[in-house]
C-alpha cells in the first residue's frame, strides 16, 4: 500500500481562519480526501483491465477519520487483484514499471504445471502486469492539495459542497 504524506503551504492560516469561525479544519480536510480517493477510484476503473468486470468493480474507497489523522483508502479486496496489477512467474517479472517503497514482489523463477477448468493440465509461465492502482494514485495524489484548498475556502466563504 502506498502512503505519503503531503505537505501543504498555508495550511496553518486556514486553521486559524476556521478556528476564528469557530469551524473544525477536519470538516473540509475529510472532505477533500473523500473527493479525492473518490477520483482516484475513478481512474482505477478506467485503467483496470477487463474480463468479467468483477475486479473493476470491487475498486471501492474508505475514508477513516482518526485523532490527528484523517486516512483515504481506495482499493480491492479480491485475491488475484495482486496478480493482475504487478504480474506472474517469469512472465511478470520485470514487467511492472514502479518503484514501491516497501513493496517487496516475488515471482516464481520458472515455469509451473497448472491444472486449468476445462483446459486441462497446462505450463505456465505467468502473466504479465498490467498495473492499474498504482498509476491511478501516482496520477491523482498531485490534485490533493488543490482539492483540500478548495474545501477550506468553501468552509471559509460558508458555502456548502
Amino acid at each position: 500500500m502506498a502512503r505519503d504524506k503531503i505537505e501543504m503551504k498555508g495550511l496553518d492560516s486556514a486553521i486559524k481562519d476556521l478556528n476564528k469561525l469557530g469551524k473544525s479544519i477536519s470538516i473540509p480536510i475529510k472532505s477533500g480526501i473523500t473527493k479525492a480517493t473518490k477520483k482516484c477510484q475513478k481512474r482505477a476503473k478506467l485503467l483496470c483491465p477487463v474480463d468479467t468486470g468483477t475486479l473493476r468493480n470491487s475498486i471501492s474507497t474508505e475514508v477513516r477519520a482518526k485523532a490527528e489523522e484523517i486516512e483515504g483508502e481506495v482499493g480491492t479486496n479480491l485475491e488475484y487483484a495482486v496478480y493482475v496489477e504487478h504480474g506472474t512467474g517469469p512472465t511478470g517479472n520485470g514487467t511492472y514499471p514502479y518503484k514501491i517503497k516497501g513493496v517487496n514482489i516475488k515471482y516464481k523463477a520458472n515455469k509451473w504445471r497448472g491444472n486449468i477448468p476445462n483446459v486441462g493440465i497446462r505450463w505456465i509461465s505467468g502473466q504479465k502486469a498490467q498495473p492499474y492502482m498504482y498509476p491511478a494514485y501516482a496520477e491523482t495524489k498531485e490534485e490533493l492539495p488543490k482539492i483540500l484548498k478548495e474545501e477550506c475556502d468553501k468552509v471559509l466563504r460558508g458555502r456548502k459542497n
